[in-house]
């Protein structure tokens, strides 16, 4: 019985809307297509995927195996474009190749920094020589 109760309202209220004209809203209806947008072909020189640099593998390669002591760098359009730069000692190595590059930065060898303890010639050698002895019989 008291179904009864809950379904006749909602039977009379369905009803008399469309009585009145109106009607139960359903599904609205499906959004139209939208139109292509236009394709606008990439200049020939940037193409997807391309790399500005030239033997990109080979520079990457270069770079990781140099990365401890030289930072590379690629200019376009440069007499040299490949160029490193020592981290430590400022100095630049510029070469129109990745392979040249590459090979002028394994036999790069920084200038050695040796500290002058030893006297070269013999009368510096014997100044230090009495110094060190005076020194001793200081201690002594």
């Amino acid at each position: 019985m008291r179904f009864l109760y809950l379904l006749v309202p909602a039977v009379l209220l369905r009803l008399a809307m469309s009585a009145v004209g109106r009607h139960i809203p359903g599904t609205p209806p499906p959004p139209a297509p939208a139109a292509p947008s236009p394709v606008v072909p990439l200049p020939a020189e940037q193409t997807y995927g391309a790399s500005p640099v030239p033997e990109y593998i080979r520079f990457c390669e270069a770079d990781v195996r140099h990365r401890a002591r030289w930072r590379l760098t690629y200019g376009p359009g440069a007499l040299v474009p490949f160029r490193a730069y020592h981290l430590v000692e400022g100095v630049t190595v510029a070469a129109s190749d990745v392979r040249i590059l590459d090979v002028l930065l394994s036999q790069y060898e920084p200038p050695s920094r040796v500290r002058p303890y030893v006297p070269e010639d013999d009368a510096e050698r014997e100044a230090e020589r009495c110094l060190l002895a005076e020194a001793a019989r200081g201690v002594a």
